[in-house]
């Protein structure tokens, strides 16, 4: 199989370029063990692959999951029995163990893309306009503090997409949008303040997802910073950050506080 050819597009820009980054770094392995057949060489570029594709499977879990997705419990464990499946061929050993990880990664990948990921292409059909997010009582999670908070974020995230789509200049973007790290700290420190005395797995858990929320937007944070394009911005903010937020409080919030309720 060549996976030189392109996926088809998703829909969602952010997932459409992660699949041609793996693209890429298939083809890079490949590359590595034809003409260097280097062990060394060919690992590295191996965890990196595996690296970048858990982190793909996060994003997009992220992404469809908010937009709506009614399909998203099943479509994460054929990530996780795909990531299994890769981290046992490349923790085997033997003459032959790099082909048949490289010509696995490009089976399971590019039919897992072409052919798994059609299922959500549809509900991501619909991209905004004048407002990233709507607010409405669907993301009330009832209680008035935490509910404020969300709230204000929405409202902000809404405001720097507006600056975008008026030609707002990239340092007053940068500058702005580096606060929504400190904010969305302060609330999900408010949030882990109020479950502080509930020793459950589910509140352990839900204080594990904030750590991976804000490492996901610290991330995005310091990727703008390097090579900040206003066009990239708008594609980002449109394509992840709202769905990075409508997650956090649909999936993660809403039957957390409701069920505590």
């Amino acid at each position: 199989m060549n996976m030189s050819q392109n996926f088809p597009q998703s829909g969602n820009e952010i997932i459409d370029k992660h699949h041609a980054d793996l693209t890429r770094l298939v083809s890079k392995l490949a590359h590595a063990w034809i003409m260097e057949q280097d062990p060394n060489a060919c690992d590295a570029v191996i965890d990196s692959f595996l690296a970048n594709l858990d982190d793909h499977f996060q994003t997009e879990m992220t992404i469809v999951r908010a937009a709506g997705f009614a399909g998203w419990q099943r479509h994460n464990e054929d990530h996780a029995h795909i990531i299994r499946k890769l981290r046992k061929l490349a923790d085997g050993k033997g003459e032959d163990y790099m082909y048949r990880f490289i010509d696995e990664a490009e089976r399971t990948v590019f039919e897992h893309e072409l052919l798994g990921d059609q299922e959500y292409w549809e509900v991501l059909a619909q991209t905004p306009t004048e407002h990233l997010i709507t607010w409405d009582d669907s993301l009330l999670v009832h209680d008035e503090i935490i509910d404020e908070h969300h709230k204000a974020l929405v409202n902000y995230l809404n405001r720097l997409y507006g600056w975008i789509m008026n030609g707002v200049e990239e340092e007053v973007f940068l500058e702005n949008f580096a606060q929504i790290y400190s904010f969305t700290k302060v609330h999900f420190e408010h949030e882990e303040s109020e479950f502080a005395t509930i020793h459950s797995a589910e509140a352990q858990a839900h204080a594990r997802d904030h750590a991976r929320l804000l490492s996901e937007l610290r991330h995005t944070i310091e990727n703008l910073r390097k090579e900040t394009d206003m066009d990239d911005a708008r594609i980002l903010m449109r394509d992840f950050v709202r769905f990075w937020l409508i997650d956090h409080i649909l999936v993660h919030d809403k039957p957390f506080f409701l069920h505590r309720g």
